[in-house]
């Protein structure tokens, strides 16, 4: 789901690589790819997983800024939380 979007957009040579498995629920992976304009991206995908819907949550930027927003895209992902508790009813 997450290549589909980002190939959607227009983007090339996207790639996924670092999965990490965070819980029975959630997973955590980085992705970079080009933009239609030539930009090359890296950001880092959420894939939560929940009774009745997944979620993926895609945040980044450009390539040359992603050491310097590191820690706010860390932030974000960080808070999100699933009221139900997730697939597993745990998170």
């Amino acid at each position: 789901l997450a290549t589909g979007t980002l190939k959607s957009l227009g983007n090339k040579d996207v790639g996924f690589e670092n999965l990490e498995d965070l819980s029975d629920d959630y997973a955590l992976a980085d992705y970079f790819g080009v933009t239609p304009t030539g930009a090359h991206f890296k950001g880092k995908v959420l894939v939560a997983l929940d009774r009745t819907d997944n979620y993926v949550m895609l945040l980044g930027t450009e390539d040359k800024d992603f050491k310097a927003n590191e820690k706010i895209i860390d932030e974000i992902w960080g808070s999100f939380s699933m009221k139900s508790g997730g697939a597993s009813g745990k998170s």
